[in-house]
């Protein structure tokens, strides 16, 4: 299986791409996160969702990840002396902002921006998919991450059934 984000600017497609073309043993397909719902898509499609793979992470997780990190990061700490967390939120949907925080006060409202901006670059992606992964007795496929579940159909299943075309 080759899974790619999917970017709404360039979509690359193949046109005629089917897994069958490739006796069933590959398969190419796009993460998708569309009005909180997630999945895969097949490469064959045009629908092109701006998804990241931190998009499709458990805010609940994503949240204690920070938590940690923030003990040995003074501008984390700060910034998330301004916040709590979104628990209505099934996904932390980065690449949308930061919506699965909910602000605390002003300072959150106005600061929402340069935050977004910190957590989003390379250094603090690199931190949070590390300690993300730490421990995995902490990971789970809950009923919404369909596109986990998506993947697991793919390899013990071969099936495609249920991915977007």
């Amino acid at each position: 299986m080759c899974l790619i984000d999917t970017d709404d600017k360039n979509v690359i497609r193949i046109d005629g791409y089917k897994k069958s073309n490739y006796k069933n043993k590959l398969g190419f397909f796009r993460l998708s996160l569309n009005n909180d719902e997630s999945g895969l898509i097949s490469i064959a499609s045009t629908m092109g969702i701006n998804t990241e793979i931190e998009d499709l992470l458990d805010p609940a997780i994503f949240w204690d990840v920070l938590h940690k990190i923030k003990e040995q990061d003074e501008i984390l700490h700060e910034f998330l002396s301004f916040y709590k967390l979104n628990e209505e939120m099934d996904f932390v949907n980065l690449s949308g902002g930061v919506a699965f925080l909910k602000p605390t006060s002003i300072e959150g409202y106005e600061k929402k921006e340069e935050f977004y901006e910190y957590l989003t670059s390379q250094r603090m992606k690199s931190l949070i998919s590390n300690m993300y992964v730490k421990d995995l007795n902490n990971l789970r496929v809950r009923k919404c991450d369909k596109w986990l579940t998506d993947i697991i159909d793919f390899f013990e299943n071969g099936d495609e059934q249920n991915i977007m075309e």
